[in-house]
């Protein structure tokens, strides 16, 4: 029987671009900016040009004193026709040039210029100009190609890049500068970004984007969401709202803000569930032990002030909009509040450590950091 690899070598054009399809997404950004690329999703990703027929040649009626716009030095302006030359007409070719060339007056200043015919287009009212201008927009996009053999890591490459180009140019996408993709919804949610762009705020994002089954992505004053639906906008934005109230949250997994509980209980009872942790057991639980059990299931879990049915405890809140997720991170917290972690090493140590077994009696608790390495 042929190997994976010889049985690829030996199919035909056809057969491998039809295997290279199943693994692919198709997606067209109307938009002549620059697009950022995430590594995390583990996908390639290109572009390409689509393909042109040959040019045609559509011989328009210009006539003296007719106002047209003119492209002048790059710039399209408002012009009136002074003369129009026909100087090929007994030729048979049909280039972009049609055999004319048209002298105009700018009326922006009064300059006086001849081009050749193509550089002259119908002056529009403005709706009509800027609906002109989508189109050219839609001809000349590039097609993004999105591979990767896992759907899951093509929907999230999709979405970051979505929501990256929103964060980029906001509003883009609403003002119809940007066509948004089939099945790609975006939103933005102003709040300090101060904590979110700090050392730990690629993490959280990534998490909270894993958590609520989104994408966020950081701006200057905003945080910007893409998902396949509005719904998973709207849950990622209620998941980031306690980050952006207290930016200490980032970083500690613990906030005292009383708004940070209030913001909670504005998630939707489907999205989270809660556990009420011993107050001494708390110390075992730290942001790094809670981030560790965010990785390994796709949640979101911290501690808030909020008021508790069992006394001398502390309510831990666990986000995620898988209900079996929640469940499973649930069950991994009851077992680590127990078990003293190991003591946090400076990153030299670290580095110098990597690899060396964890203190023991913490690596032998289930789901503990030890049993999460894959």
């Amino acid at each position: 029987m042929p190997s994976e690899k010889e049985e690829w070598e030996g199919e035909g054009e056809g057969d491998s671009q039809s295997k290279v399809k199943k693994m692919s997404e198709h997606l067209v950004f109307v938009s002549p900016y620059g697009i950022m690329l995430y590594d995390s999703t583990e996908t390639f990703i290109f572009t390409l040009s689509k393909p042109s027929g040959p040019a045609s040649v559509v011989k328009r009626d210009i006539i003296k004193d007719q106002v047209v716009e003119c492209k002048f030095k790059g710039e399209w302006l408002e012009a009136t026709v002074l003369e129009v030359c026909t100087w090929s007409a007994d030729s048979d070719d049909e280039d972009e040039t049609d055999g004319r060339t048209v002298k105009v007056r700018l009326n922006r200043d009064g300059t006086e210029t001849t081009v050749l015919a193509f550089n002259i287009r119908e002056h529009l009212q403005a709706d009509e100009a800027l609906e002109r201008e989508r189109q050219a927009q839609r001809a000349s996009a590039k097609e993004l190609i999105i591979i990767s053999s896992q759907a899951e890591k093509r929907r999230e490459a999709t979405l970051l890049l979505a929501a990256s180009l929103e964060a980029k140019f906001p509003g883009s996408f609403a003002a119809g500068e940007l066509e948004t993709p089939e099945g790609i919804a975006v939103s933005a949610l102003a709040g300090d970004m101060s904590a979110l762009a700090g050392k730990d705020g690629p993490d959280l994002l990534r998490r909270l984007g894993t958590a609520a089954h989104c994408a966020l992505v950081p701006g200057d004053n905003s945080v910007y969401l893409a998902g396949a639906t509005p719904l998973d906008c709207t849950r990622g934005e209620s998941f980031v709202r306690p980050f952006l109230t207290d930016p200490g949250l980032v970083t500690n997994a613990a906030s005292t803000e009383a708004q940070v509980a209030t913001e909670v209980d504005t998630i939707e009872d489907i999205y989270v569930s809660n556990l009420f942790i011993d107050k001494e057991k708390q110390k075992n639980l730290p942001a790094r032990v809670l981030a560790t059990v965010a990785d390994k299931h796709g949640v979101v879990a911290f501690f808030d002030d909020a008021a508790t049915e069992v006394e001398d405890s502390v309510r831990l809140n666990v986000l995620s909009w898988d209900a079996e997720r929640r469940h499973s991170a649930m069950e991994m917290v009851k077992e680590l509040q127990d078990v003293e972690p190991p003591p946090e090493e400076e990153s030299w140590q670290a580095d110098e450590n990597q690899g060396d077994d964890q203190n023991e009696s913490w690596n032998d608790v289930p789901g503990s950091y030890r049993g999460t390495e894959t």
